[in-house]
């Protein structure tokens, strides 16, 4: 290691040497304990030399030096690995027959062991003075060497102290990135409005991370405050026996007793979802074996859709499908939702029929305003190093709410308002709820336990399903056609956001599911999926574009109202069709 470190300076080192005044003579260092050259003051003298054949490097012995003045004085010295048992008395010899004093000195400091050998022709110290010259010269010699051991001291407390301010930026960078992740953990655990949990872990940190806690506790003790309005059906669990008074469909019921969802696939689909060789047909495995809830699609020949259970069975899978191509557009997502997969779950390149329609839409389709959608819903972010990474709870939460979206449109499993919930959106007691999605929603917030993978989430991941399944009265159709107010086309929407305090990602989230669930509207016929076909092969390239151009206004009803939205998406489109700049001159030209 101590030789590592010295091979590291030499470069440092020589030059050192070859700018000491050493009064005509030369020096060279050798390393104690391995014997090895590592530095000279010539320059131009090579420490290393080449290894065999040509390739590595070897070190080089004074003995086996090229350069006259260090071979003979290992020769006079008379040392080939023995440096650690030289003297440091003075050494007298000839070189090529010039006669020629050698010193060596021994320095030892921080880990560093060299021996120094100080080598200068003996006419430069005696010429023609007597023996009290020859005194002179040598305390010469010797303030020579104290100089070299001096310098090298002063190198050595140079290192000591970088190395001191390198070890106390190391403790101050641990420390950071210990609040850092402390933060991020209490963040992520009062997003999913787990306030107890968040308590736990700010009672177990020390006092190192005092700055990071004492806003979070701050944030912690509010969110702690406001805990009693949040909705109940946030918290409710299957162990809550409160949750489980009466049954509001027995055929449900029994459907899903003893079923549990399996978090290992779960996991492993949020988990591989970004893995390049995870392929659609490993997808679709993951997504069975981790769904009980799928099974509740066969229990019925005929459902309210008008499809056989296989085909809505099919379009689930298709709109599950396609969440997992708008995951990965980057990788191959974007020919799977395009063109299909072939019998092994591998993406086609070229379509294997619409050929002219498929291909069009894939060349024209806005990509990069997809990807932006799927990035705002927070299902993908950017890293610091500006890499897409999944936001993985967000991602399970989508793949739960895609897998039982459908499930109510089995009659079969429509619920019963129980008594202690009427007036439930405008069913009374006994009354059987017929829309399926305020069917969904009733057993969601009333009876989570009889949907076990939605029973799964955490509070943060069953804010953004609720959301989904409340009736908004957005059609988007009349929105890009330009066929309503802002009242009409809003109104409902904004109220729902306004009661829940939804924020712009849930609207997002709402969006994407939107998009996936008439991506996969098309059943497939058991055949290897041939890609998002309601849109490649039924839909307007042109209309989808729109549709998912407005997105990005939709979700400000967060925080805007709902004629600023409009006027933004109009002033927008204005612009997009390249018109000049709207002047109005007069009333009517305003109202128009």
């Amino acid at each position: 290691v101590r030789l590592t470190g010295v091979s590291f300076e030499l470069p440092f080192l020589t030059h050192q040497l070859s700018m000491m005044d050493l009064q005509g003579g030369f020096v060279f260092l050798v390393e104690e304990s391995t014997g090895i050259l590592v530095a000279a003051s010539d320059p131009n003298l090579s420490v290393l030399g080449d290894g065999e054949n040509g390739t590595g490097t070897e070190y080089i012995y004074p003995i086996d030096s090229t350069h006259p003045l260090v071979r003979g004085a290992a020769l006079n010295l008379k040392s080939t690995d023995s440096w650690p048992t030289l003297s440091d008395r003075l050494v007298q010899g000839e070189i090529d027959g010039v006669n020629h004093f050698f010193q060596c000195f021994l320095f030892t400091r921080y880990n560093l062991s060299l021996v120094g050998v100080y080598v200068i022709p003996a006419h430069i110290i005696l010429g023609d003075v007597s023996s009290r010259a020859v005194l002179g010269s040598v305390f010469n010699v010797m303030c020579s060497v104290a100089l070299v051991v001096s310098i090298f001291a002063g190198v050595c407390h140079r290192f000591r102290k970088l190395r001191r301010d390198a070890q106390e930026q190391s403790r101050a960078m641990k420390l950071k990135v210990q609040e850092v992740n402390l933060a991020v953990g209490i963040a992520e655990k009062l997003a999913n409005y787990d306030l107890r949990a968040a308590e736990q872990v700010l009672k177990r940190q020390d006092f190192a991370c005092e700055n990071a806690t004492r806003p979070l506790q701050q944030l912690l003790d509010n969110l702690t405050s406001y805990a009693p309005f949040l909705p109940d059906s946030l918290f409710t669990r299957l162990h809550d026996t409160e949750a489980r008074r009466g049954t509001p469909n027995e055929t449900l019921a029994a459907a899903m007793e003893g079923k549990t969802a399996c978090l290992r696939s779960v996991e492993a689909c949020a988990r591989r979802l970004r893995d390049p060789s995870y392929t659609l047909l490993a997808f679709a495995r993951d997504v069975e074996t981790a769904f009980p809830e799928l099974i509740l699609y066969t229990t019925a020949e005929t459902l309210s859709s008008g499809l056989d259970a296989s085909d809505e069975f099919e379009r689930t899978m298709g709109a599950l499908y396609a969440t997992y191509c708008l995951l990965r557009l980057d990788l191959d997502g974007k020919e799977i939702f395009s063109f299909g997969v072939d019998a092994s779950g591998c993406a086609l390149r070229e379509p294997k029929d619409h050929h002219h329609k498929k291909l069009e839409f894939y060349s024209t389709m806005n990509w990069p305003a997809v990807t932006d959608l799927v990035v705002r819903a927070d299902l993908l972010r950017l890293d610091a190093l500006g890499n897409i990474v999944l936001g993985h709870d967000r991602v399970v939460a989508m793949l739960v709410l895609t897998a039982v979206h459908g499930v109510m449109k089995n009659s079969a499993l429509l619920p019963r308002v129980l008594p202690q919930h009427a007036q439930y959106n405008g069913y009374g007691a006994g009354a059987r709820i017929n829309d399926h999605d305020v069917a969904l929603a009733y057993i969601m917030e009333c009876f989570p336990h009889l949907l076990p993978s939605y029973n799964c989430l955490e509070p943060g991941q069953r804010a953004p399903v609720l959301f989904t399944q409340e009736k908004m009265g957005f059609n988007n159709g009349w929105l890009v056609q330009g066929e309503a107010p802002p009242s009409v086309l809003f109104s409902k929407f904004k109220q729902v956001i306004s009661r829940g305090r939804v924020p712009n990602a849930d609207i997002s989230f709402y969006l994407v599911h939107w998009l996936t669930d008439l991506a996969g509207a098309e059943a497939y016929d058991g055949r290897p999926w041939p890609g998002a076909e309601k849109f490649t092969t039924q839909f307007p390239v042109r209309v989808l574009g729109s549709f998912i151009d407005s997105f990005g206004f939709v979700d400000r009803l967060a925080v805007q109202s709902e004629v600023e939205v409009m006027e933004d998406y109009l002033s927008n489109r204005w612009e997009e069709h390249g018109l000049p700049p709207f002047q109005p001159r007069s009333t009517s030209t305003i109202a128009l």
